[in-house]
């Protein structure tokens, strides 16, 4: 008659202390799936913003590991093309200057026609340079 009193209240305090414990483990767990998954949401929103200097630190757990790996490279190699598109670009814009500026002339010397073949000639090498890096995009 003793022991109904005692095994009902040990009986409470097992169940209470049993779901704070599995209510920790939960959250604990739920935080390290969580957690990779809200950095890669960031760095997708980098990136949509053109953005591709954010890496992955480390994956919380081995089933994302693939998933930081190749989002790392693929930000890297997007990265990477883009810069040197860019630099194409600016390559291109100052040779476009100098050409105006040659052209502005009301007549030309030998070594201007020279200048102007030599800038155009760079126009193209950069304008082929950006459409290689630009055709590695398979979209």
């Amino acid at each position: 008659e003793l022991a109904w009193p005692v095994l009902w209240k040990l009986s409470l305090v097992t169940v209470c202390v049993g779901f704070f414990a599995a209510a920790g483990i939960g959250y604990h767990l739920t935080r390290r799936v969580e957690a990779p998954v809200i950095d890669f949401i960031g760095n997708v929103r980098s990136a949509a913003g053109a953005d591709f200097s954010k890496r992955f630190a480390k994956a919380g757990f081995n089933g994302l590991e693939d998933l930081r790996v190749f989002y790392n490279r693929m930000a890297h190699a997007i990265e990477k093309r883009l810069c040197a598109v860019q630099g194409s670009a600016v390559e291109m814009e100052k040779s476009c200057e100098k050409v105006s500026r040659l052209a502005a002339k009301k007549t030309l010397t030998l070594a201007d026609i020279e200048q102007l073949k030599k800038e155009i000639m760079g126009i193209e090498g950069a304008e082929l340079k950006a459409r290689r890096e630009l055709a590695r995009f398979k979209v």
